[in-house]
């Protein structure tokens, strides 16, 4: 069973924030309980605050394994200098592996078909070495989803996105894989075979 949180739920964003942020509250908690209480009820009090030291722990485990900000721009600037023969084909690799079934489209609005439980989805990618995207290849990439029925859109790049860009997305459900996200997805791409 997987536990779905809302994305503004407290625990949500504790878990998007630094990890000391939820042990302090969490000592806060447990001095507050144990203050405030009864003697025969103190241990009970300082313990409410377990579920906060629990995301505290998550957050610093994921914190100490996500990559480091210089090894993401080293990764990022591996990407950009693949051919696109190179990145697309790290890019299907990359889908394969998690599970999804691909077929390579090579059209402009999007790149590849990618199929997982009855659920179908597009990517687009090939404009990876772009370095801030707008709306409008968001926009192509959500019209070919929805002629092809698609449920999930994935946009692949090596850069960042407007503000406008960054909403459109939000409003049409539209994946953004970029930066640590994208490192974490090619994660296995090499050095390149050949250079562009």
């Amino acid at each position: 069973m997987k536990l779905n949180l809302g994305k503004n739920s407290v625990f949500a964003l504790l878990l998007r924030a630094r990890w000391w942020v939820s042990a302090l509250i969490a000592a806060f908690i447990a001095l507050l309980g144990y203050a405030a209480l009864p003697p025969q009820y103190k241990l009970f009090g300082a313990m409410t605050s377990m579920p906060f030291w629990t995301v505290g722990a998550i957050a610093a485990w994921r914190q100490l394994r996500a990559p480091k900000p210089a090894y993401i721009e080293h990764r990022l600037q591996l990407f950009r200098s693949l051919s696109w023969q190179d990145f697309a084909a790290g890019v299907d690799h990359a889908l394969l592996r998690d599970g999804f079934a691909v077929t390579r489209l090579d059209r402009p609005e999007a790149d590849f078909s990618i199929r997982s439980d009855g659920r179908e989805g597009m990517v687009a990618c090939r404009r990876w070495r772009t370095p801030i995207t707008g709306v409008e290849p968001l926009r192509e990439l959500h019209q070919a989803a929805l002629a092809a029925g698609a449920q999930e859109s994935l946009y692949i790049t090596t850069g960042s996105f407007t503000p406008n860009a960054i909403a459109f997305a939000a409003d049409k459900k539209i994946r953004l894989v970029h930066d640590e996200a994208l490192v974490k997805l090619l994660r296995e791409l090499g050095t390149p075979s050949q250079k562009k």
